[in-house]
């Protein structure tokens, strides 16, 4: 069980932290429950000698609410699960390739996003997506044109209003 789990954590030189996490009965639900919070580290499987890197991010919805996510994917299996505030959100299978995996975070599209890093190895990340079609881009969206066309309308008046006094002091 992760209760079992032996932790010896060491901090590299770019001040991350990594750990090595041993334990003969693994439950990855569990290890998603107990560390949420972890910043991005190694872990090390004993029985079957892989390694899973783990990456955590800490976002504030658009509506103020707290999201935790993160990210398990194993090195030789590949296999990756994706969780957020202590929910499991996705489990893939022997993902080896570039993939996306979605959320909806107060009606804001999250990708977490697994590229092959250039060797070997992959790189992680976390965004929001502002051009995908979701209630909240549309709204604005629709917002900004509508404060386009405001400040057309003044720019447009101001001109006038210039145009108005210049032709005034002329005549």
């Amino acid at each position: 069980s992760v209760g079992s789990c032996v932790a010896d954590q060491t901090t590299l030189k770019s001040g991350r932290r990594t750990g090595k996490f041993l334990s003969y009965d693994l439950c990855i639900s569990a290890l998603v429950a107990s560390r949420l919070a972890a910043p991005e580290r190694k872990l090390s499987l004993s029985k079957t000698n892989s390694v899973v890197a783990q990456h955590a991010w800490n976002i504030t919805g658009y509506y103020g609410k707290q999201y935790k996510i993160g990210l398990f994917h194993g090195d030789k299996t590949g296999h990756v699960v994706v969780h957020c505030n202590n929910s499991v959100m996705a489990i893939d299978f022997g993902v080896r390739e570039a993939k996306t995996y979605s959320l909806l975070l107060d009606q804001q599209l999250c990708e977490i996003s697994i590229d092959p890093a250039v060797g070997e190895g992959f790189t992680y990340d976390c965004r929001i997506n502002h051009e995908a079609d979701t209630p909240l881009n549309v709204e604005r969206r629709a917002r900004r044109a509508e404060e386009q066309r405001s400040e057309r309308w003044r720019l447009g008046a101001a001109l006038a209003f210039i145009v108005t006094i210049v032709a005034l002091l002329i005549l």
